[in-house]
């Protein structure tokens, strides 16, 4: 009952991504962004903010952190944009996650005797910088208020998480998380984040999970992504693996429902107040955008969309190309010429369940971006929610 599964999506514009070689990293990357590639400045980013960023624009404090971007060591790649082709770096390290959580509340050394004798910053040379913006060009005095303003916004951050009332949390100390057993990392980084999240350092926070150990699908020896995902809709042995590895993933999004049900908020659970999504960067694991499931828990008290379904959307998008990267392969019951509705739909959908104050298709026109093209020229639009949520 605290469950939606939604099925028949699709990560549709990426299909059309002129430089879609690396089917893993263009789906980190639109995942939570909506975006294609912008290679403007000589790398591949995204062309505007992910929905996590914007999620904590509108609802995370500026006296607080505004987001945790957590990783296991086996993470590959970004998925979190704060701006256009400023993807967000992943911590794997707890003992740098529990800085950042509780490093300052729970003290370091003097640090409150030197925040005391240092006082504002800013203030002390505001008078310098009043000084050099009359001597400057406009657009190098925009930099230098742009660069103020992040001044000031990290000493009200510094000054809100000192005065942060969390429970006492030991530091787990420097690990080499390439060394930890997987599950215990897990649950480090799920324990830090849910108990930052109970004392407000934090609202917002995305995991990526990476690929796991192979014995947690019951598989000894071999490679799991070359052996068996790469096979998972033809040959039955890496069906049966695959499902495991998906069920272990499953058990992950489990343990976080379960760490919030666990916190008393107002009058219910945290979970009531926290929405978590479970999504990948593929479809499935031949490489397939064009079915993209998504799992939804909790956010009860956010979002007011009817839980405890299985969501199954009709296939309604023209396909985009001559022939789709599995040669045309779906689920069963799926034609071949279709794929399931354009994934932004969603994302808009989870933006306005925080308030993000946006019309139907904010998160992708922002660069302009509200249609794509199939190779026969159908348009198909990338605006507006996904219908049957609530």
């Amino acid at each position: 009952n605290e469950l939606m599964v939604i099925d028949g999506l699709s990560l549709v514009s990426a299909y059309r991504d002129p430089d879609a070689s690396d089917n893993h990293r263009q789906g980190q990357l639109t995942c939570l962004t909506g975006s294609n590639n912008d290679r403007s400045a000589g790398q591949a980013g995204s062309k505007f903010a992910s929905l996590d960023q914007r999620v904590a624009r509108e609802i995370a404090s500026n006296d607080r952190l505004g987001s945790l971007e957590l990783g296991m060591a086996t993470h590959e790649g970004n998925i979190s944009y704060v701006a256009p082709l400023s993807p967000l770096p992943v911590e794997t390290d707890p003992s740098r996650v529990w800085d950042r959580v509780f490093g300052l509340s729970q003290g370091q050394g003097n640090l409150d005797a030197v925040y005391s004798a240092q006082g504002s910053v800013l203030d002390r040379v505001q008078a310098e910088y009043q000084g050099m913006a009359s001597q400057m060009s406009s657009d190098d005095r925009l930099k230098l208020e742009q660069h103020a303003q992040m001044v000031r916004e990290l000493e009200l951050r510094i000054a809100g998480m000192r005065q942060l009332q969390c429970a006492p949390y030991a530091n787990p100390g420097e690990q080499e998380s390439e060394e930890m057993d997987y599950q215990a990392h897990h649950a480090l980084m799920l324990d830090m984040l849910v108990q930052g999240m109970a004392c407000g350092a934090t609202c917002v926070a995305t995991m990526i999970h990476g690929t796991l150990p192979a014995e947690l699908a019951g598989v000894i020896g071999g490679d799991i992504h070359a052996d068996h995902a790469h096979n998972s809709r033809s040959n039955p042995e890496s069906m049966n693996v695959m499902t495991d590895y998906y069920a272990a993933h499953a058990e992950h999004m489990a343990q976080v429902m379960d760490a919030l049900a666990a916190v008393p908020e107002g009058a219910g659970s945290m979970l009531d107040n926290t929405m978590v999504v479970m999504l990948g960067e593929l479809g499935n694991g031949e490489h397939g955008y064009e079915t993209w499931p998504v799992v939804v828990g909790g956010g009860a008290q956010v979002s007011g969309w009817d839980m405890g379904r299985y969501l199954r959307l009709a296939p309604t998008t023209p396909s985009l190309g001559p022939d789709w990267q599995d040669s045309g392969t779906h689920e069963p019951e799926w034609p071949n010429a279709l794929a399931g509705i354009p994934h932004q739909k969603l994302l808009t959908s989870i933006a306005q369940a925080f308030g993000v104050s946006d019309d139907s298709g904010e998160l992708v026109n922002e660069s302009g971006e509200t249609s794509c093209t199939t190779a026969s020229g159908v348009e198909i639009d990338l605006t507006g929610t996904l219908p049957m949520l609530s």
